[in-house]
């Protein structure tokens, strides 16, 4: 199992219903209160990673943060914890990304990310730690960033659109520092979720179902990663009235078995606990 592999694409598709930045200086701070998102994660039938999302959305502004980490047997053997910021404007229902940051351990090895974009939402300053090596698939060139946004900022896109027409379609176009690649999403109209032990959410959702298409990527030239973890679904539903819808349950198909992801708990008005 590939703890941070399936950390990077679980991240990429629920943060983006929600990163607080670390300096929110040139972003009007949100005024209509925030949500705490609360999931789990499964992989084979066992729980590995717990994953917590903080939204904060106003008319002309977005943050999110959301932070992971490994959990019981797989905390032990693997301990991964990993804190994703995104914030941006919002200008005429465009969302204009700010910058992006992610700062990751895992056994004790740090891994952070930092993207800044310019007034025209285009990526104008990355930094690596560790830094890219100099092989093909180790940097992203520029022209291939042109038109990318951070894979948080991209899902925010997504579920405003979602809100708007009831509908998951189109193509994203995401960099999130080291990778470049499309997200090719398919909507399959709205289903009724069973309630189980496993998701506090039961009832309608709208099905969307998603592609990785890997433009530029560490994983590419390496033939055991071709096929992991590079397609499934989401279900997104409106829980909180008057925001976007969120994704409730995610399936990510794998080689070896899938990685399901539950919220596992109402959301939280954080407003409403201080």
């Amino acid at each position: 199992m590939n703890i941070s592999r399936i950390a990077v694409l679980t991240l990429g598709l629920l943060a983006g219903a929600s990163a607080g930045a670390e300096n929110r200086a040139s972003v009007p701070s949100p005024a209509d209160g925030r949500v705490t998102f609360d999931y789990q994660i499964y992989f084979g039938g066992l729980n590995v990673m717990q994953l917590g999302v903080d939204v904060g959305m106003s008319p002309d502004a977005y943050d999110v943060t959301a932070r992971v980490q490994t959990v019981g047997f797989a905390g032990f053997v693997a301990p991964w914890k990993s804190v994703a910021t995104s914030e941006g404007n919002i200008d005429a229902g465009r969302i204009e990304p700010r910058q992006h940051r992610v700062s990751g351990e895992y056994r004790g090895n740090t891994r952070t990310t930092a993207i800044d974009f310019d007034d025209n939402g285009e990526v104008a300053a990355v930094a690596l730690h560790p830094p890219p090596g100099q092989g093909p698939n180790d940097q992203v060139p520029e022209a291939l960033r042109r038109g990318a946004i951070d894979p948080p900022s991209a899902l925010f896109a997504l579920t405003r659109l979602m809100a708007q027409d009831g509908r998951c379609e189109g193509r994203m176009r995401v960099f999130d520092g080291r990778r470049r690649y499309d997200v090719v999403l398919g909507d399959r109209g709205r289903e009724t979720l069973a309630a189980n032990d496993y998701s506090a959410y039961h009832g309608t959702a709208i099905r969307c179902d998603f592609q990785f298409e890997p433009i530029v990527s560490e994983y590419v030239a390496q033939p055991d990663h071709k096929r992991r973890f590079r397609s499934g679904r989401a279900w997104f539903a409106e829980i909180v009235p008057g925001r976007p819808v969120v994704p409730v349950r995610l399936e990510i198909d794998g080689d070896y078995a899938q990685t399901l992801v539950h919220l596992s708990e109402l959301p939280r008005t954080l407003a409403a606990s201080r």
